[in-house]
């Protein structure tokens, strides 16, 4: 339904308004705070995994490190949306490339997910799970494009 809302308004910076938004900034600082918080279980999650195993496969390291890294950039991003959303002295469309970085946070989650093992029989959790990384891959691929101005037209 946002989305059907964000698209019905021919002109964006009427439709959102993003400086002095209060409610925006508190969503983006509890979003980064969860990212935070995201990038120290990764963190905790890649000590248990090369301490428990001899040899590490990494094809599981990677996408687990990787997740890390862009959870920690995310909550920078979403740190920085609030201070965009709380004040009017910093421009939230000028950060063109940390827009893709929960996209990125997405897709290395879904690929770490990729690499556990599962029975197949009983993956209710797993598709859950993976339906709660696609939503935001979804909503972070779709909502970027109408806050960035056109350039020329």
């Amino acid at each position: 339904m946002c989305v059907m809302y964000v698209f019905r308004h021919k002109n964006f910076s009427e439709s959102i308004r993003l400086n002095n938004n209060k409610v925006l900034s508190v969503v983006s600082f509890l979003c980064g705070c969860a990212m935070f918080y995201d990038f120290v279980h990764q963190c905790l999650n890649c000590y248990t995994y090369l301490s428990k195993n001899t040899y590490p496969a990494l094809n599981r390291i990677l996408p687990m490190s990787l997740l890390g890294v862009f959870s920690l950039l995310c909550s920078i991003y979403y740190f920085f949306g609030c201070l965009a959303f709380s004040s009017s002295k910093y421009n939230f469309n000028e950060l063109k490339f940390f827009h893709f970085v929960p996209v990125l946070w997405a897709v290395c989650g879904i690929c770490l997910g990729f690499t556990e093992y599962d029975d197949g029989l009983y993956a209710e959790e797993t598709i859950l799970k993976y339906t709660v990384l696609f939503l935001p891959f979804c909503f972070s691929s779709f909502l970027p494009a109408p806050l960035i101005p056109a350039e020329n037209g």
